[in-house]
């Protein structure tokens, strides 16, 4: 193998691990971020709706952003995997292929592969759909609370509720494009 090729097979792993290493330290930082609104929410002195709507529509905000940064940094992780895939002298043809070991029973359960960044996915998800809920019932509990229209007159609530929600839009359109 040439030098060059070397170099680009090199170059190609270090940026795969470099794209491990960012995808752990962006996990924590979001969970981190989660967790301080989640113990915000339930910590509130003064639990007003009003507050609790605000500290959701954050976590709404925060773990929306954290669900895209998981799916992005999964498609790096492949995309450098891809590129290490075309070095198949160096590798070896099988380096990359799948492989299934022995499926032993760990109690009622059979071991199975997963996706580390699947699951980050479906948690970071959870978060969402969990804060998505909550600042919807705070919506639905101010609304009934001081009446549709003056909580439409109140701009403050629906304000915050509704640019928490096109903010999520407006970043999953950037990101889809």
């Amino acid at each position: 193998m040439d030098e060059l090729k070397k170099e680009r097979l090199e170059k190609a792993l270090q940026l795969r691990n470099f794209e491990i290493e960012l995808f752990w330290k962006r996990f924590n930082h979001f969970w981190l971020i989660s967790a301080a609104a989640l113990v915000g929410y339930v910590s509130v002195k003064e639990r007003t709706d009003g507050i609790l709507l605000l500290v959701s529509c954050f976590g709404l905000v925060s773990s929306f952003c954290w669900t895209l940064l998981n799916i992005g940094s999964k498609w790096w992780h492949e995309a450098w995997e891809a590129k290490l895939k075309s070095y198949p002298e160096v590798l070896g043809k099988d380096f990359f292929q799948d492989y299934e070991p022995e499926h032993p029973r760990v109690f009622i359960f059979k071991l199975r592969r997963f996706s580390v960044t699947t699951v980050a996915v479906g948690i970071s998800t959870f978060c969402v759909a969990l804060w998505f809920a909550l600042a919807t019932w705070h919506v639905l509990k101010l609304s009934t609370h001081i009446g549709a229209w003056q909580f439409l007159i109140d701009y403050r609530y629906a304000l915050a509720y509704l640019s928490s929600i096109g903010f999520c839009i407006l970043i999953a359109w950037k990101a889809h494009r």
